[in-house]
C-alpha cells in the first residue's frame, strides 16, 4: 500500500505492507512535495503527483522508487491520478484559469484529452471497478457535491480508402453501453 506521510508541511510516498510492516520510504524527495500515489493496477508502477518543476504535476515511478520520470506537466496544477483497471488510461484533474476540470490522459498514445469545461470544481476521480467507466465529484455553486459518471472515450482505428491509398484514421466514440 502507497501513502503519503507529511512532515513539516511537505508530502513524501511512504509503502507499507497490507499486514502493517514493511514501512519504508520510497525515495528521498528531497524537499520536494510528494503526494496523491497510486499503483499501477500490474503493481509495477506508482503515479503520483509531484512539485519538482514548480507545479502540480503527474509523475511515475518504478514501484522500488527508482526510475522517477515526468509524465504529465501542464501550465497549472494536474492532480488526483486515478489510473484505469486496464492500465491504459488515467483520470485526473487538471486546472485551467485556476478551474479544475477533468481529464483523460491516455498511456500508449501519451494524449491528455479534456473531459468537462465548466465552471463548477470538479475532483476525485476514481474508476467504477471492472469497467472504463469514471465517477468523480462536482462541487455545485451552492457548495453541495455532486458524484457524476463520466463514460470514458473508446479510440477505434478505422481505414479510410482514398484513391489508390489507404489513410488511417481515428474515430473517437463516447462509450454509452453498461459495459464500458
Amino acid at each position: 500500500m502507497a501513502f503519503t506521510s507529511v512532515v513539516d508541511g511537505r508530502g513524501y510516498v511512504w509503502l507499507v505492507s497490507t499486514k502493517g510492516n514493511g514501512l519504508a520510504e520510497v525515495r528521498e524527495a528531497g524537499g520536494v512535495n510528494e503526494t496523491q500515489p497510486v499503483f499501477s493496477p500490474d503493481g509495477e508502477h506508482i503515479y503520483y503527483v509531484s512539485d519538482e518543476n514548480g507545479s502540480r504535476d503527474i509523475w511515475v515511478m518504478d514501484a522500488n522508487g527508482a526510475n522517477p520520470r515526468l509524465l504529465i506537466e501542464t501550465p497549472e496544477d494536474a492532480y488526483d491520478p486515478a489510473i484505469a483497471p486496464d492500465g491504459n488510461q488515467l483520470a485526473l484533474i487538471v486546472e485551467t484559469d485556476g478551474n479544475p476540470d477533468l481529464w483523460l490522459y491516455r498511456v500508449d498514445s501519451e494524449e491528455l484529452l479534456r473531459l468537462t469545461d465548466t465552471p463548477e470544481i470538479e475532483s476525485a476521480p476514481t474508476w467504477m471497478s471492472g469497467s472504463l467507466r469514471i465517477v468523480y465529484a462536482r462541487a455545485d455553486e451552492d457548495g453541495s457535491y455532486t458524484h457524476l459518471t463520466l463514460p470514458t472515450i473508446l479510440r477505434v482505428k478505422i481505414s479510410l480508402l482514398a484513391g489508390s491509398k489507404t489513410k488511417i484514421a481515428w474515430l473517437v466514440l463516447r462509450c454509452i453501453s453498461f459495459i464500458c
